[in-house]
C-alpha cells in the first residue's frame, strides 16, 4: 500500500531552499565569503613563512668552548714534548675547540697561542688565520711551556703543553702561562709538575 502525502503551499510564500544541505555556519553568505577567503589567503601565508625562513635561518647553538685539543706531529708527546738538543726541526701545531658534546667548534672561535720558559728554548709562531702555530726550538738547554687559549662570547677553554729543549720532560719545572694574560704581557710563573 502506498500512501501519498499531499500538503498544501500557499502561493504568497516565497519558496526556501532547505539548509540542511550546507552546514549552519555556512548557511548565511558573510561566513561563506569568510572561508572562501581564508582558504585562498591560507597557502599565500605559508609560502610567504617559508620564504622568510630561508632568508632568515634558525639561529646557531650556542657552542661553549669545554677545552681545546692540541696536536703535533712533528714529535712525540705524552707528558711533554722532547726536543733533542741542537734540534731545528720546527714543530707544527694545531689546535681544536671543543663543545661540551664533543663537538668541534669551527666557526666564531679566537685562538690566542704562547709561550713562557725559563731559557728561551724557543721561538713560536702563530697563524693569525689559522688556529695552528710553529715551534722553531733554539740551541738552549731549557723547558718552556706552549699554551693555546680557545675563546669566543660564550667562554674561554685552554691546553698547554710542556716544551724539555735538552732535558727529559718527566719531574721537571714548567715555565706558565695563565690565559688570563694578553698577547703582549708576559710574565713567568712556574709549576711544578710530577
Amino acid at each position: 500500500m502506498i500512501i501519498a502525502r499531499l500538503s498544501y503551499m500557499d502561493p504568497n510564500q516565497p519558496i526556501v531552499p532547505p539548509t540542511s544541505q550546507l552546514p549552519k555556519f555556512l548557511s548565511n553568505s558573510k561566513s561563506l565569503l569568510t572561508v572562501i577567503g581564508l582558504l585562498i589567503i591560507l597557502p599565500v601565508l605559508v609560502v610567504a613563512v617559508e620564504s622568510v625562513q630561508r632568508i632568515f635561518p634558525k639561529a646557531a647553538e650556542v657552542l661553549v668552548p669545554e677545552k681545546v685539543l692540541l696536536s703535533s706531529n712533528s714529535y712525540p708527546f705524552t707528558s711533554g714534548m722532547e726536543i733533542p738538543l741542537g734540534s731545528t726541526l720546527p714543530a707544527y701545531f694545531s689546535a681544536q675547540a671543543i663543545d661540551s658534546n664533543g663537538n668541534n667548534i669551527t666557526s666564531s672561535i679566537t685562538y690566542v697561542w704562547g709561550i713562557s720558559s725559563t731559557d728561551s728554548v724557543g721561538n713560536l709562531q702563530p697563524d693569525p688565520n689559522l688556529p695552528i702555530a710553529t715551534f722553531t726550538p733554539s740551541k738552549n738547554i731549557g723547558l718552556g711551556n706552549i699554551w693555546v687559549r680557545a675563546y669566543n662570547s660564550y667562554g674561554t677553554a685552554m691546553t698547554s703543553l710542556k716544551v724539555c729543549v735538552g732535558l727529559p720532560c718527566q719531574s721537571t719545572p714548567v715555565a706558565y702561562d695563565p690565559y688570563s694574560l694578553t698577547d703582549g704581557q708576559k710574565e713567568l710563573v712556574l709549576e711544578i709538575h710530577s
